[in-house]
Formats: C-alpha cells, sequence, structure tokens
C-alpha cells in the first residue's frame, strides 16, 4: 500500500514549468482556449497498434490567425463550457465544431461526413462511433475522441516495470490500461463489423482507424515520472499530492494555487492580470480538485496540480459533476 508522505519537498522533484505555459494562454475567450488546447496540444498516445493520432492541422500558423480572428466575434458560434455537464462531451464538441468547418479553413486535413452512429444488432447495442471523417482525397476514417487525466498511484521499483495500470483516474475506478483496452480493442475496431456496413453504408468504405486521445499524466509531487508504455513521452505532465499533503504545500507559501472547475481543465481558466495574492483555496476533502499553480509573485503559471483525498484510490467519489462556467 502507498504510504503518503506529509513532508514535501519545497520545489517538484521533477519540475515540469514549461507545460501549461503555450499558445492557448494567448487567448482571453475560454472556449478559444480550449480549442488551442484541442489543435495544439501534444496527444497522450502517438501511435498504438499500428493505430495513428489524427493530425487535425497543417499549418499551425494559419489556425492561430484563425484562433485570433475568432476573437473578435468572442467566439460566438463555439460550443460553451456552460452548455455541458460532463468535460467529455464537451471535448467531443469541439472537435465536431471544428470537423463541421473543414471545407472552410485550408489549414484542417480533415472535414466531418458523420458523427455518433449507434451501431445496433437486432437485440444489442454494440456501441457508437464518434466521427466519421473524410480528408482532402476523399478517403474515409474512423476517428475515436477522450481526453483522459490520470495519475500515477505508486511508481514502480524500476522504470523497466512500469504498467499502464499504474496509471488511475482521479476517481480512480478509471484506469489506463482498460481504457486502452477499450479503445483500440472495441472502439475502434466497430467500424470493421459487418452491422455497421449495413447501417450506414455510405459511410462503410474506412481507409483508416484513427484518435485524438489529449489529455495529462500526474506524477507525485516527491517522484520522478516514469511515462507508461505506449504513451508519448512530450505529453503534457502535471503534478498530484493528498488532501493533507496539499495543506502542508500550501504553508510553505512558495506557490500560489488557482482552483479550476472540471469543465477549465483543458484550456484553464482566465489568466491572471496581476500577481496573484489570493488566499489560501478551500479544498474539498472528499473529491479530486485541479490547480493551476503560479509563481509566488506574479502570474506565471508554472503547471497543474490535482489534489486527491487521504483516502485515494481505495475511496473516491466521482469528480465528474456538473461544472460551472
Amino acid at each position: 500500500m502507498f504510504k503518503f508522505r506529509h513532508s514535501l519537498l519545497e520545489t517538484p522533484k521533477e519540475e515540469v514549468s514549461t507545460e501549461f505555459v503555450r499558445c492557448w494562454h494567448n487567448f482571453n475567450i475560454p472556449e478559444i482556449r480550449d480549442l488551442a488546447w484541442l489543435l495544439f496540444s501534444p496527444p497522450l498516445v502517438n501511435t498504438y497498434r499500428g493505430l495513428a493520432t489524427l493530425q487535425l492541422v497543417s499549418d499551425e500558423q494559419a489556425a492561430t490567425i484563425w484562433l485570433k480572428k475568432l476573437e473578435h466575434t468572442r467566439g460566438s458560434k463555439l460550443p460553451k463550457r456552460s452548455e455541458f455537464k460532463r468535460l467529455g462531451l464537451y471535448f467531443e464538441a469541439l472537435i465536431q465544431h471544428v470537423l463541421g468547418l473543414g471545407r472552410e479553413l485550408s489549414f484542417l486535413n480533415y472535414q466531418l461526413l458523420a458523427h455518433h452512429l449507434q451501431v445496433n444488432t437486432h437485440r444489442d447495442t454494440l456501441g457508437e462511433i464518434d466521427f466519421i471523417v473524410e480528408n482532402h482525397r476523399q478517403q474515409h476514417t474512423h476517428l475515436e475522441a477522450a481526453v483522459k487525466f490520470y495519475l500515477q498511484d505508486q511508481p514502480p521499483p524500476k522504470p523497466q516495470t512500469v504498467s499502464q495500470a499504474n496509471w488511475l483516474g482521479p476517481n480512480a475506478q478509471d484506469r489506463l490500461d482498460i481504457k486502452f483496452n477499450r479503445l483500440f480493442d472495441k472502439q475502434l475496431a466497430l467500424s470493421g463489423h459487418p452491422r455497421f456496413a449495413e447501417q450506414y453504408p455510405n459511410c462503410s468504405a474506412i481507409h483508416r482507424r484513427s484518435h485524438i486521445f489529449c489529455g495529462v499524466l500526474f506524477h507525485h509531487w516527491n517522484d520522478n515520472a516514469n511515462t507508461p508504455p505506449a504513451l508519448n513521452p512530450l505529453c503534457l505532465r502535471g503534478h498530484w499530492v493528498r488532501h493533507s499533503e496539499f495543506a502542508t504545500l500550501l504553508s510553505t507559501g512558495n506557490d500560489h494555487f488557482v482552483p479550476l472547475h472540471k469543465l477549465e481543465w483543458l484550456g484553464g481558466g482566465q489568466p491572471p492580470q496581476t500577481p496573484i495574492r489570493a488566499p489560501a483555496p478551500q479544498i474539498n476533502q472528499h473529491r479530486a480538485q485541479c490547480f493551476t499553480r503560479h509563481a509566488k509573485n506574479d502570474q506565471r503559471e508554472l503547471g497543474r496540480l490535482m489534489v486527491v483525498p487521504d483516502c485515494w484510490p481505495q475511496e473516491t467519489q466521482p469528480e465528474d459533476k456538473p461544472a460551472k462556467s
């Protein structure tokens, strides 16, 4: 059993200071920040079992110019955070929106053909396909989307023994190895089932299967991170601590922490315009919470911190609740 430590290092054992200081911080509209995060953040998985991540954007500079133009309209046509109760559904809505503009935006490699196609037998539901997209050569791709946040439960004694099963979601019921099996063995295989071709003949000529699998890996403040097998070593990373450890961390006063609602976990909250001198945040002892970590005397964001209950991962409450805008 993992014995948590109340004595934390003054600074993380492995610093990840540049991870979240990226282009999406240049945008003031929350939904545009989230869309920039979707377009430009490194994937959790590059290629697994021959199935590669989908490259949405062919020209990042052109995409950035487009996002800046959206700021002038205040992203009026984008899906709104406030309309969603679950982060995963919001993430899919952003993908659906941008793919729906595929014919209008020259920097996009794909356009949307269909979405959320339920595949059924005569008696049962086999599953649902997230998206069917088409490239400029009119080739069809089955696309599955996922956004996940995983914490390394207990680092293995040797780097070569690292396992996907050691990485858990904040509610601890979500495990990286289980998600891998479901995504690559079940969801992406669904377009190869005979029932899919029977139900959706116009979409059945699948040229390839791909994914947009984004998110963040968190390792303990006092530990180095061992990237799980098959994951992108350049993916976004953060730190995590337990509730009582966070109290110790706050008492040092070295950093400021700003809480994020669940629907702010992509592009973050509103970037602070002045140095942060807020009181210590109030935290829920029974639920996972995510924070942005900032330098003490200015607004620079140094990364993300996930705070979990002291009983994690043995006892948890689901953290995916309706979030405020």
